[in-house]
């Protein structure tokens, strides 16, 4: 069976778009691989597909923009404290083992204090919106994607 997606290697990313005799151009193999991947993904973490910066990035730099668009900290503006309403306690584990396995500055930033756990799994049922798109990535040691088209 053919794979699609990618594998993320010493800071480099190698993709493996969808192939067909009629789509020749890397920007419309990757139109195919994200309308194929979207049905994986829940409605809050879709890629927009009529977003045209979207085919001009990798898949790995467009999944990690994806994914840090859901962390306010991006910003990395002083505000106000504001009441915490919920705290996802498994998922900030699944978060910080991604942000520290990645070599994304960001993702780096993020986990600078963090200690990678090399026992590290995944678990199931988690109930933040991101966690789908970060699984679809992570399997708990490495960042890559590999899916049976």
């Amino acid at each position: 069976m053919r794979k699609i997606g990618f594998l993320y290697q010493a800071g480099q990313t190698k993709e493996l778009l969808p192939l067909s005799y009629k789509i020749e151009s890397r920007v419309q193999q990757r139109k195919m691989f994200y309308a194929m991947i979207n049905e994986f993904l829940s409605k809050e973490v879709k890629f927009n597909l009529t977003c045209k910066e979207l085919y001009e990035v990798d898949i790995f730099e467009s999944f990690m923009q994806k994914i840090f668009s859901f962390f306010p900290m991006h910003k990395l503006k002083i505000e106000k404290s504001k009441k915490i309403v919920k705290i996802y306690p498994q998922e900030s584990l699944l978060f910080n083992q991604f942000f520290k396995t990645s070599s994304h500055p960001k993702a780096q930033f993020f986990s600078k204090n963090i200690e990678k756990d090399i026992n590290f799994k995944p678990l199931l049922g988690y109930k933040n919106r991101v966690s789908d798109l970060i699984l679809t990535l992570f399997n708990g040691q490495e960042i890559a994607m590999l899916k049976d088209l």
